[in-house]
Formats: structure tokens, sequence, C-alpha cells
């Protein structure tokens, strides 16, 4: 039996939301491209994973890293400028926060199989319902 648990649903800050927001565009990409989700918000007492999923007989921990746009004219020259871009938030320290959290999911649940972590950069502008997904796969 996996051990899923989630998160609290409730979000004071406008980051907070804005990530909330980045996970669900996240939760259905994935689902787009055949992923089943087997739990979102996956917290222990060492940290939280964003999205747990299986593509291929391979489990999949996917890390959401959101930012917000103004306008899609921004989002689109922050592209085009190659400016800061949201998955460069995932540097080695919370990579290795990341496999710590994985190695004690994969502990509790008996895992034995294929994982790997991946990440989704999600650009997102509110106003216009506008987002672009970049999947990074196996970091």
């Amino acid at each position: 039996m996996l051990h899923m648990k989630r998160a609290r649903e409730s979000y004071g800050s406008a980051t907070d939301k804005i990530g909330y927001l980045g996970e669900l565009i996240g939760q259905k990409y994935l689902k787009s491209k055949k992923y089943k989700i087997l739990a979102t918000r996956y917290v222990c007492t060492i940290g939280e994973l964003d999205i747990i999923s299986v593509y291929n007989d391979c489990v999949h921990v996917v890390e959401v890293k959101t930012y917000k746009y103004d306008s899609i004219q921004s989002l689109e020259r922050s592209f085009s400028h190659e400016t800061w871009r949201p998955e460069e938030l995932v540097d080695d320290k919370k990579e290795n926060k990341l496999r710590k959290i994985v190695e004690y999911w994969v502990t509790q649940n008996s895992f034995m199989g294929n994982i790997q972590i991946d990440v989704l950069a999600v650009r997102i502008v509110p106003a216009k319902k506008y987002a672009t997904v970049l999947h990074i796969e196996n970091i």
C-alpha cells in the first residue's frame, strides 16, 4: 500500500497561491502526456513532494517551480532575452533535499522499481489564463 499524505489546502500568501496554481497546471500537463498522478503535495517529516506520478513503469517525482508574469509579452520576452528561469530554483541544495524525501517515500512504501526526479518549470500569466510548461526529466 502506498502511503500518500496531503499538505494543507489553504494558502495564505500570494506566492503560495501562485505555486499552487503552478502545481495544478503541472498536473494537467502531466495528465495530457498520459502520466498517472499517484499523489500531490506529499508531506513527510523531511519536507514535501509536489507531484508523484507514474509513466511507462517509472515513478516520476516532480518538483514544480512557477513564476508569474504580468503579460504574455513579458513572458515571451523572458524567453527571447534568456532571463532568469524558474527551474534555476532547483539548485544542488534543493536537489539533495528532494533525494532525501524520495528515499523516505521509497522506504515508507517498500517501493522497488524505477524512480526519477523531474522538474516542471511553469510560467504563467494569471490575468490571461495563459501558461507555458517546460518538463526537465531525470535531473
